[in-house]
């Protein structure tokens, strides 16, 4: 956790340091890109705490007669998610 929070934090920390010879080109993470960055960081443990989460859902879905079929397409789904982030 403080790898995926520690390197964009640093990666910030040391572009806003570097002085710009062009004042109007854009520089390095900052400001509210960096919020965006911490976010993609943190995206891929969200999800999984969500799924760990949802387990009490998916049994309960088991017993239905189209359950298992839905709950393997969550569940894949999720995963391709996770992947993608």
């Amino acid at each position: 956790m403080l790898l995926l929070i520690g390197v964009p934090v640093f990666l910030a920390v040391r572009s806003a340091a570097k002085p710009s010879q062009n004042p109007e080109a854009l520089v390095g993470f900052g400001g509210w890109l960096m919020l965006l960055a911490i976010g993609q960081a943190v995206s891929p443990l969200r999800t999984l705490a969500d799924f760990a989460n949802s387990t009490d859902g998916y049994q309960q879905l088991m017993t239905l007669s189209n359950g298992p079929l839905a709950v393997y397409g969550e569940v894949a789904l999720n995963l391709a998610f996770w992947r993608f982030s």
